[in-house]
């Protein structure tokens, strides 16, 4: 069996995105994951991908099959693919922060990877994906942050609009789960990944376009 090298932030985010190349190549896959962990950014990320990618050029030695994806939530980094940028003045944490999909694909050039891989960079993270497939033919107005309790959403919040922040998008996203019946988060990813539109995902939002239709090249036996 084909098998994904996969760099993401935690084991739900692999499973989520391992099931979207399942959907989207329409076959199973093995896969090794390395955790960047959440919160560490692309510096760990990029690390990690670094000895992914080690791997990844030793077991494609011994054959085909072998793909990778690297996978790192957006944050609020500038310059993403699809040109989100929450209106307003950012935190200087948020503003000093790289173009994270460049700076993935970078690191992959550095190691001159032939294996086909895809880099997944949500803007602004995984769950901007998961709410858009949940709700495949209307247009969403995501919020940017990850939790309408977090620090740094009620500081943006109140100097840009003098408001409480309404729900965000892990907000977001476990409502959607709770009503979905499942279980657990992990469980909740696989099903939205394993029953998604790709192209009705693709239309309303870049980096997943981009991410499908670099797993749509992948040539699997």
């Amino acid at each position: 069996m084909a098998c994904i090298y996969i760099v993401a932030e935690s084991e739900s985010d692999t499973l989520f995105y391992v099931a979207c190349a399942e959907r989207i190549k329409g076959t199973a896959f093995d896969f090794e994951h390395y955790t960047s962990r959440r919160g560490t950014g692309i510096h760990q990320a990029r690390r990690m991908l670094h000895y992914m990618l080690a791997d990844v050029r030793n077991a494609s030695a011994g054959g085909p099959g072998i793909f990778w994806i690297a996978a790192l939530d957006n944050d609020r980094a500038p310059q993403h693919p699809d040109g989100a940028r929450p209106p307003g003045k950012l935190s200087g944490i948020d503003q000093r922060k790289t173009n994270r999909h460049l700076e993935l694909q970078a690191e992959v050039t550095k190691q001159n990877i032939s294996c086909p891989g895809a880099i997944a960079v949500p803007v602004e993270m995984i769950e901007s994906w998961v709410l858009q497939a949940l709700s495949p033919n209307k247009a969403l107005e995501l919020p940017p942050f990850a939790e309408q309790t977090g620090a740094l959403a009620i500081t943006y919040y109140k100097q840009n609009r003098n408001a409480t922040p309404p729900p965000q998008l892990k907000d977001l996203a476990k409502e959607a789960m709770k009503q979905s019946g499942c279980a657990n988060w992990a469980e909740f990813l696989i099903e939205v990944a394993s029953t998604l539109d790709a192209d009705a995902l693709a239309a309303q939002s870049r980096s997943f376009a981009m991410f499908r239709d670099a797993l749509a090249a992948w040539q699997v036996a």
